[in-house]
């Protein structure tokens, strides 16, 4: 019968050997502790949800929204909720065809998210045309949404305007000139910017030019073709004015 010799590991073998392992098994532990403490986290994160939901008297669609909120902020540390401000806006129509009418129902609601009672008007400089004036109150940007809708139909003319505290927006559009728009300040005036006054001035060789350029960015060219259209209004306000 052989005998078999087992030879044993020298010194240095043997404190390689546990070093490597003592390394191992230190990078399992972290990473165990690491699980512990994010299960800890996520637990304790549902229960106060549940706290807020039971509360409040939320139920289970307000639980399922904060837990997604939590998670929102756990992926994202700088995520914040930020409320859009509120804005009053205005808007004019003064000619629209007979046969858009409905069409326009339909885009005011698809951008303000309200239905309302539009009351039409002849307009009666431009045959088979009707006009109307609306205001709203919505979160700022719904002016926007709107003109960037009628003015899909080509065949308005129309202008709409949005404050919002110390500043807002004037759109005007035609058939002809297409959208203009400006930014107010709290008075209705129109603010013109060191870009567009730099864009004026590089464009233009003559003072003629110059002067054209700037009434542009006024929207002069628009206010020539709505002027009158307003005009309309006002004769009608004047009678009853009178009396």
């Amino acid at each position: 019968m052989k005998r078999v010799l087992i030879k044993r590991p020298t010194k240095a073998k043997r404190t390689s050997y546990l070093r490597v392992h003592l390394k191992k098994f230190s990078r399992v532990q972290a990473q165990t502790r690491r699980i512990f403490e994010l299960s800890r986290q996520l637990r304790g994160q549902r229960c106060r949800n549940r706290a807020l939901a039971g509360a409040g008297g939320l139920g289970k669609v307000a639980s399922r929204a904060l837990a997604r909120r939590s998670k929102m902020e756990r992926f994202s540390p700088t995520f914040t909720a930020v409320p859009k401000a509120m804005s009053y806006g205005t808007l004019i129509i003064h000619s629209a065809p007979s046969a858009l009418r409905t069409h326009i129902d339909w885009a005011i609601k698809d951008a303000l998210g309200i239905s309302a009672q539009i009351q039409w008007r002849s307009q009666p400089n431009f045959a088979g045309t009707y006009r109307t004036e609306i205001s709203w109150r919505d979160l700022t940007g719904s002016a926007a949404k709107l003109c960037s809708s009628l003015a899909s139909w080509h065949y308005l003319r129309f202008e709409i305007f949005e404050a919002s505290g110390e500043a807002g927006e004037l759109f005007r559009f035609t058939p002809e000139l297409g959208i203009l728009r400006n930014q107010t300040d709290g008075a209705g005036n129109i603010l013109v910017t060191e870009h567009q006054l730099a864009s004026a001035l590089s464009n233009s060789f003559e003072e003629d030019e110059l002067r054209d350029a700037v009434n542009r960015i006024l929207g002069k060219p628009w206010e020539e073709v709505l002027e009158p259209l307003r005009a309309i209004d006002q004769r009608e306000v004047a009678p009853l004015q009178a009396i």
